[in-house]
């Protein structure tokens, strides 16, 4: 049986565009009161690399996924994206 490959993925997890994020608007506050007067807005969110075991591409994309839909995301404040899947 052939062994499972390892691979490396990135999730990128937002809040929702409609969704007030108080940490990002402090950032962009502060950032402005230390004379960066360019900064119109900061959104914050979170990246999650993953590692992962699986027997071809299809599968370690699959199981990220289904991580990142049931698990890493709350529908009704985030959004989420797989941003990138590589054989490690």
């Amino acid at each position: 049986m052939k062994q499972p490959k390892r691979f490396r993925a990135r999730i990128i997890v937002m809040l929702q565009g409609d969704m007030l994020d108080p940490q990002g608007e402090a950032i962009a506050r502060v950032g402005r009161e230390a004379g960066l007067g360019q900064i119109e807005a900061v959104r914050c969110g979170k990246i999650m690399d993953l590692e992962l075991r699986a027997h071809d591409r299809k599968e370690a994309l699959e199981a990220a996924e289904r991580l990142r839909e049931r698990l890493l995301t709350n529908p009704a404040t985030e959004q989420s994206e797989l941003v990138a899947l590589e054989e490690a």
